[in-house]
């Protein structure tokens, strides 16, 4: 009887550990048609130039290119408002720590210590970095964005494929001839 009340038991404790996300599991998007297009030309290393060109107009930073196979990784990153509470949900005590302890032997202590943060809020922006593909092949070229949204203390907080007709256009307008 006392095994069946300890299994019980044990049984109860467990369950209580499964946890369900925070989030609900997104579908990825898929992207916008303007992000594959023709180019019509013969020659893919002026379209991977001319590709490279505008990224960086665009502010992006250069990763890695391979002529061979056609591809180009870029990136940029860009400090995002630190008032922005999707990104940074602190409470109004998050910067107050109240710590103390209670010891007992010959003699009995007690002690408490109150600290807060002083001076203002010195952390770093919130980032918002975007990845950026382009394939060239003989055909046609293809265009992906992935968007990372990294909290103030380093904590990825969301990340989603970004490749829509507002990013994809443009650069296909600028890319023909």
């Amino acid at each position: 009887m006392k095994r069946i009340g300890l299994v019980s038991l044990l049984i109860v404790a467990l369950s209580g550990c499964q946890t369900s996300p925070d989030q609900q599991t997104q579908a990825v998007s898929v992207p916008a048609m303007e992000c594959r297009f023709a180019h019509g030309q013969a020659d893919t290393v002026s379209i991977m130039r001319k590709s490279i060109n505008v990224l960086e107009e665009e502010g992006f930073t250069l990763r890695s290119t391979d002529s061979a196979l056609g591809v180009i990784s870029a990136w940029r990153e860009r400090p995002l408002n630190k008032q922005d509470d999707r990104i940074d949900e602190r409470g109004f005590f998050s910067g107050l720590s109240v710590f103390g302890g209670i010891g007992s032997g010959g003699s009995s202590r007690f002690g408490l210590g109150i600290g807060t943060q002083l001076g203002g809020d010195r952390r770093a922006n919130a980032l918002q970095i975007e990845d950026v593909s382009l394939v060239v092949d003989d055909m046609a070229v293809q265009i992906t964005r992935d968007v990372r949204i990294i909290d103030s203390q380093g904590r990825l907080r969301d990340a989603y494929n970004a490749s829509n007709t507002a990013f994809c256009a443009p650069l296909q307008q600028a890319l023909m001839p």
